[in-house]
């Protein structure tokens, strides 16, 4: 009868509904992520989009965020962040357990297999990014067995950098509410103690890899210590930079120049000094971009580095193809300039 036949249209109707926004969701988020909240509004713009037309209004501006669910990173705001050489290679990826059991308690919509996935996505994307997290020890009901899969989730990452807190209870949230706070605090002094180990040990092999490396700098002043003498800035990946204060080439390209400029052999035998480059030279100041090479890592995460050229943006990322160049493929004629600078310096 047709009185039968309207409840269930509208089931097929509500049916239908649940699919289009299910549908919705799996286009917005990153796989494997899901939300509460409505993903986008009718007519609005997704945030790979925004930051796309961010990133364009100053091409030598730096363009970095942070405080993002890992939900948000889409496969478009990751080819955002791979394609356009001003939008900083870090990503800041709050995890908060390693444990599947206990995300799902902390309600974060995601397993630990659908992060683990999405920091693969994220590294095969953007070539050498920086990683960092939230990491919270001892919620409520955490078990041994789960503190010990959120240390193998640092140990597996490695994360450039990590926040890590023991769990306080926050008014107004979903554990407030309804769970206990029943950890003891021994218990998450300890527990933080072996996540800050497990971080650290990551921390230290990402270190290793930054020797030989090339990196582009925004200065930004004068380090605390021995700063008469010397210059700090950041790598679009955070890191921290000091190099020692001297003239360098005014660009790549001339530098560039210069060496190719050089006969072979020349380039075999004359000691470093005679190949330093002669050509005209900048001084450098607070609000610079300049090319390193990092010779040494100092403390936790500082690159002991020598100045190489004076740049931009968009010349570093043309002239060798990205921000963060991998000692392996560091061109022969920079890591001379790096070796001559080095020299001259000392």
């Amino acid at each position: 009868s047709q009185e039968k036949r309207q409840p269930q249209q509208e089931q097929v109707s509500q049916q239908q509904h649940q699919q289009q926004q299910q549908q919705a969701v799996l286009g917005y988020y990153a796989p494997g992520f899901a939300s509460a909240y409505q993903p986008k509004r009718q007519g609005a713009v997704g945030f790979a989009e925004l930051l796309d037309k961010v990133a364009l209004v100053d091409p030598e501006m730096r363009i970095r965020f942070t405080s993002p669910h890992p939900k948000d990173f889409t496969d478009s705001v990751l080819g955002v962040i791979s394609e356009l050489p001003n939008v900083c290679k870090q990503l800041h990826m709050p995890a908060q357990s390693g444990s599947s059991s206990v995300l799902e308690r902390m309600k974060r919509g995601y397993s630990r297999e659908a992060y683990d996935a999405l920091v693969e996505r994220a590294r095969q994307a953007v070539p050498n990014v920086a990683l960092s997290t939230d990491i919270i020890a001892g919620f409520c009901g955490e078990t041994d067995e789960e503190h010990q899969a959120t240390a193998n989730l640092l140990l597996r990452t490695r994360y450039d950098n990590a926040f890590i807190f023991a769990y306080s209870q926050r008014d107004k949230t979903y554990a407030a509410r309804h769970l206990a706070d029943d950890v003891p605090a021994l218990v998450k002094s300890q527990r933080l103690v072996e996540l800050f180990a497990a971080y650290r040990h990551g921390q230290a092999e990402l270190n290793r890899l930054e020797v030989g490396r090339l990196h582009l700098v925004l200065l930004d002043g004068r380090p605390r210590r021995d700063g008469l003498q010397s210059l700090q800035g950041r790598t679009c990946s955070m890191k921290r930079v000091i190099i020692p204060e001297q003239p360098v080439p005014s660009s790549l390209r001339a530098l560039q120049q210069h060496f190719e400029g050089l006969p072979h052999q020349q380039q075999q035998w004359l000691p470093p000094l005679q190949q330093l480059y002669a050509g005209p030279v900048s001084s450098l100041r607070a609000g610079d971009y300049v090319a390193v090479l990092v010779k040494q890592v100092a403390g936790s995460s500082t690159l002991l580095s020598v100045p190489l050229a004076k740049t931009s943006i968009q010349e570093f990322a043309q002239v060798l193809g990205g921000t963060i160049i991998n000692a392996d493929a560091a061109p022969d004629w920079l890591v001379q300039q790096g070796t001559a600078a080095a020299t001259a310096a000392a």
